[in-house]
């Protein structure tokens, strides 16, 4: 075992090492550190590799207190890490990009590392394959190897492993040099198949052999060159395509058979869909989870009953195999509230026979089903359907840090052992046998601290974490540990903003007074500075100020994850993009998803066009291929380099370091890279294929519905003066607020928005902007009871569409007290003998689509609107026809309203007007 030691003038702390690689740098005296397993107290593993991440040099010892025998520069944020604890004890594993990374920069060589002693060969034809997008043929391993290697353009790395581990006992690690590029492989690979010591396989492809054209395309090549292996493979590439699907069959086709179950149904979905409900039957055999993504209006709601009816039919014909008796299939649909009465209604009692269905309300609906069916299990085969809403997944306690705080501390630092000899004390062994000597008395100073956070866990000070604090407090204390402590902790103020005492019962009924602290509503997520423990914790309404709560709640999410494993057969979640990020619903999905057997995802939109819109979403869902490919919960970085595209932009500085060429002296400062939309279609070869089955509204071979987009430009009227007055406003107002913005106010342009646009819509309303300590006003251009421009055009277009039997929708953006304009738009239809109705976001989300259903059995004619047709759910509903209209000067508001609109069912036609001022 040797010791990985790091040294400064303020620090020092070393670990044992079981494996030790390097990478030796020509002319210079240490060597670059490329892989390192270290094992003890965790704060020293992590610290040895925080190091190592910042850059820094670490010294190598055959054991502790030792001469120094290497010295390793590390390559700054250039590694991966990896923290596992081993009992009191963390191990941790320090691995260089080029050994872990698919992509890494031109100008860096690739690291191969083989730790159990198998065959370096394979491994490297597996990455000369994957590198340069060749063929991997196993038998060719051997004679790539052989070749590279006389060429000089593979090496080995320095190794040093403990005999005593024996995983690492015959490690092996090379790198490959940068000069080995596409060019060079493609060379290589060519004399060998010339030389006969590769060949393609049998069966491999229907193409002739390699050795049979060689002669014709060297006499096409230029200069009497070696014929280019890529050549023979574009030539034949019909072949061998058709030689990988032989090798590669799908799990289900068009020419395969479907389960008898899909066509029981009350409802028996299309041939598409019911494909799409084999396929994904077929995937959950093999895997857990399945995700079905196709176009809105495609029926993922009846593919995905067709799937749960046949799971059903294929678990009782096992089990009647086994014992002759049936046992019901358990059902959890996680789905937007406001869709769960149609979910009941229109899509589960119409397809399925006789389910058993229950809709979660709350926490307490699922405490009660699990003790019913505890007692009570359904043996009958039938069908058990639970509902629960997306929201209400994740409602649980809110959290507040849990954190000591103390007016007064005592503290005591400890000298660096760089200052003082050391205090332990030492054995040694001599001519006198073992020696027992004490070393010098530790040397503590003590000090008194006021005003301080404490943590509950290893009762470390809490303080500031973020780098400009940290330079800061090292220029104002000089690098006095006790002056930088006082510069970075956290006093009362900096966490809270107030505290209220109250009682509490201690052992015997006796009294106890308390502090309850009020605090910051930034802390959401808090963390130690010290020992990183997650210090959140359940706020307690009976002692605490919570909003809308009075009891305590159990999160349903957390309660199926700890007490539903094993009731739940299969879980379908629906708009499964919802959950993609880091929010309490996502983490709601991940709780559940452990909990359930197989989990099959809806989406009509997979991805947002970004790698990062994925990670979360599979990290929950295939969290096990996730692990197998190299990532973590902490890998988003790392994914979003692999299979997403990133842009990196810089600016000029005269104080950087990077020179930008030769025109210029000044210097470029490159900012750290951002994402932007693209996917590399590695992502679906390696995480989507197999588990991802797509359908577009064409392959269900049926008419569409038409949907036009029509923005429709309405000029102002000129008399009375409404377009002169509207521009002269327009102007004004964003010239003052730009010389707002321009002395500090960052919030100068908020009104900027609603102000022009209601003066456009609604130009017989007075309306004061006020700007700093002067305003602008709108004087009216119309009387109240006269209709604008665009009034005139909506109800002109309005009426045309009544004409035709046709209901239409108009979406108003300003509703409030201010505005009302869905007041106003209502009063006109009203006023010209049209039926109309006003639907507020006021009706709970879960009863809008029943209001709606009662308007339309009300005969209304229009529905005037302040919530999205996607809040309203309408995209379920039974119209005859229908319009929409959507009054605002932005078009892309709510595009996507109106894009689901089409989904209507019965509808021949649906036309989405956004009507704009033409000025």
């Amino acid at each position: 075992m040797k010791i990985l030691e790091y040294q400064s003038d303020l620090h020092w702390f070393d670990a044992a090492a079981h494996l030790i690689i390097t990478r030796p740098i020509p002319g210079k005296e240490y060597e670059e550190l490329i892989a390192a397993s270290l094992i003890d107290i965790d704060q020293v593993t992590r610290g040895i590799a925080a190091r190592a991440l910042k850059g820094e040099f670490l010294h190598v010892r055959p054991e502790r207190y030792a001469s120094i025998e290497t010295r390793i520069k590390c390559d700054r944020n250039n590694y991966r890490l990896i923290h596992r604890p081993v009992g009191k004890t963390t191990h941790t594993l320090i691995l260089h990009k080029s050994a872990v990374d698919e992509i890494i920069d031109s100008d860096r060589a690739r690291s191969l590392i083989l730790p159990d002693g198998g065959d370096i060969a394979t491994l490297f034809a597996k990455h000369f394959a994957h590198d340069f997008s060749l063929p991997y043929v196993e038998e060719w391993g051997q004679p790539l190897w052989k070749a590279c290697v006389q060429r000089e353009l593979v090496e080995p790395l320095n190794v040093w492993s403990d005999p005593n581990v024996k995983f690492w006992r015959d490690v092996q690690a090379y790198q490959l040099s940068p000069e080995l590029n596409e060019e060079q492989a493609k060379e290589i690979l060519s004399e060998l198949l010339a030389e006969r010591k590769i060949e393609l396989p049998e069966g491999i492809t229907e193409a002739p052999a390699l050795s049979e054209v060689l002669g014709e395309y060297k006499k096409d090549a230029e200069d009497g060159d070696q014929a280019e292996l890529m050549t023979y493979l574009q030539t034949f590439a019909g072949h061998l395509a058709a030689t990988i699907e032989e090798m590669a069959k799908p799990l289900h086709d068009l020419d395969k058979p479907i389960h008898p179950a899909i066509a029981t149904m009350k409802r028996v979905p299309f041939l598409a869909q019911a494909h799409v409900a084999q396929a994904a039957v077929n995937g959950l055999k093999s895997q857990k989870g399945v995700i079905i993504s196709s176009d809105m209006g495609t029926g993922k709601s009846i593919s995905s009953l067709a799937v749960l009816n046949t799971l059903a039919a294929v678990k009782n014909e096992a089990q009647c195999v086994v014992n002759g008796g049936k046992r019901s299939l358990s059902v959890l649909m996680l789905v937007p509230a406001i869709t769960i009465p149609k979910w009941v209604e229109d899509e589960i009692k119409a397809t399925l026979h006789n389910p058993v269905i229950t809709v979660f309300k709350n926490w307490k609906d699922v405490v009660q089903w699990r003790a019913k069916r505890k007692k009570h299990p359904l043996q009958n085969g039938q069908i058990e359907i639970m509902l629960l809403g997306r929201d209400t997944s994740k409602l649980g306690m809110p959290k507040a840090p849990s954190l000591i705080y103390k007016p007064q501390h005592v503290y005591t630092f400890r000298p660096s052992r760089s200052e003082y000899p050391m205090a332990k004390p030492m054995l040694s062994f001599g001519e006198q046998g073992i020696r027992y000597s004490v070393g010098t008395a530790d040397r503590g100073h003590v000090v008194k601290l006021e005003d301080v956070w404490l943590c509950p866990e290893c009762h470390a000070v809490q303080t500031k974490t973020d780098e400009e604090s940290i330079k800061e407090a090292r220029a104002a204390s000089g690098d006095n540990e006790y002056e930088m402590l006082l510069e970075l902790k956290l006093g009362f103020h900096d966490l809270a903003n107030g505290r209220r005492p109250y009682e509490a019962t201690g052992v015997g009924d006796r009294a106890i007074m308390h502090d309850q602290y009020h605090f910051h509503s930034n802390l959401g997520n808090y963390h130690c500075s010290a020992c990183n423990a997650n210090l959140m914790r359940d706020v307690k309404p009976e002692v605490e100020k919570v909003s809308n709560l009075t009891k305590r709640r159990l999160q349903p999410s957390w309660f199926i994850q700890r007490y539903l494993k094993g009731y739940i057969d299969l879980l379908v979640v629906d708009e499964v993009h919802e959950y993609a990020g880091l929010s309490g619903q996502g983490e709601s999905l991940g709780a559940i998803i452990s909990a359930a057997k197989r989990v099959l995802a809806l989406t009509g939109t997979l991805s947002k066009g970004t790698a990062s819109s994925l990670f979360y979403l599979l990290w929950r869902l295939v969290p096990g291929q996730m692990l197998k490919l190299g990532f973590d919960h902490k890998s988003l970085g790392k994914f979003v380099s692999l299979y997403g595209a990133q842009e990196q932009r810089g600016r000029y500085s005269e104080d950087d370091v990077q020179d930008d060429g030769t025109f210029t002296r000044r210097k470029i400062v490159m900012n750290p890279p951002t994402e932007i939309p693209g996917l590399s279609p590695k992502l679906f070869a390696n995480l989507l294929s197999d588990k991802t089955i797509f359908l577009e509204l064409g392959d269900l071979g049926l008419p569409l519905v038409e949907l036009e987009e029509k923005p429709v430009f309405v000029d102002m009227d000129e008399d009375p003066p409404h377009r002169y007055q509207y521009s002269k406003f327009h102007n004004e107002l964003e010239s003052k607020m730009k010389k707002a913005y321009i002395g500090g106010n960052k919030h100068a342009y908020a009104r900027f928005i609603p102000s022009v646009v209601n003066a456009a819509n609604q130009p017989h309303k007075e309306q004061y902007v006020p700007l700093n300590d002067e305003g602008i006003t709108w004087i009216p251009t119309h009387d109240e009871n006269e209709l604008n421009a665009k009034e005139r055009r909506l109800l002109e277009d309005i009426r045309d569409d009544l004409v035709q039997g046709r209901r239409c929708v108009v979406f108003v953006r300003y509703s409030g007290k201010e505005y009302q304009q869905d007041e106003r738009i209502h009063k006109i239809l009203t006023r010209e003998g049209i039926r109309s109705r006003l639907l507020k976001a006021s009706v709970k989300p879960q009863d809008r689509v029943a209001w709606i259903s009662k308007a339309v059995e009300d005969d209304i004619q229009v529905i005037v609107s302040n919530v999205t047709l996607v809040q309203v759910g309408i995209d379920m509903l039974d119209f005859p026809s229908l319009n929409f209209f959507q009054l605002t000067d932005q078009i892309n508001t709510l595009r996507q309203a109106s894009r689901r609109a089409w989904r209507i069912k019965q509808s021949q036609k649906c036309t989405a007007r956004f009507y704009v001022r033409g000025c």
